[in-house]
């Protein structure tokens, strides 16, 4: 199952990417994330680990991700493995400058499952998906406007 979605943020690229790429501010807006912890390799780098925990209303649940490319601030791909699931995403996450004061956030989830049961349900489960990534990328851009341009992107 693969879609694309995009939503326009009032915020420079530069200091999007900035918030984009920090652990710590992922705390602040990401639904249900608990923790978010470095595994293995550099971080920030192609290969590196982390393990993501998230509450939900049907329990706790791990996620693996494996960043793939980091060429912030164009563009972050990670690997979303869910830990014992059998399901696994794909996401591009890319950023396109649209003035000096608003940058396009552009994301192509690519979702992939093993086992009849995750296969069967997927195709139901299709929009469902598809709202939380959106409700996601919402509360991204509501957090990313709602702080203060950096030093760095002040007067551009």
């Amino acid at each position: 199952m693969r879609y694309k979605q995009e939503i326009v943020i009032e915020q420079p690229k530069s200091r999007v990417a900035e918030l984009f790429d920090s652990s710590e501010n992922m705390l602040k807006w990401f639904p249900g994330l608990l923790s978010f912890d470095h595994m293995s390799g550099e971080p920030g780098k192609p290969g590196a680990k982390s393990k993501m925990v998230f509450k939900t209303k049907r329990g706790d649940f791990e996620l693996v991700e494996t960043i793939t490319l980091n060429n912030l601030p164009d563009e972050f791909i990670g690997i979303y493995d869910t830990v014992g699931k059998g399901m696994s995403n794909t996401m591009s996450n890319r950023f396109v400058a649209l003035s000096d004061d608003s940058t396009r956030y552009e994301a192509e989830v690519d979702y992939t499952f093993s086992g009849w049961n995750w296969k069967l349900m997927s195709l139901f489960m299709g929009p469902i998906f598809r709202r939380q990534s959106f409700k996601v990328m919402k509360l991204f851009k509501e957090f990313a406007e709602s702080q203060p341009r950096s030093a760095e992107t002040e007067g551009s």
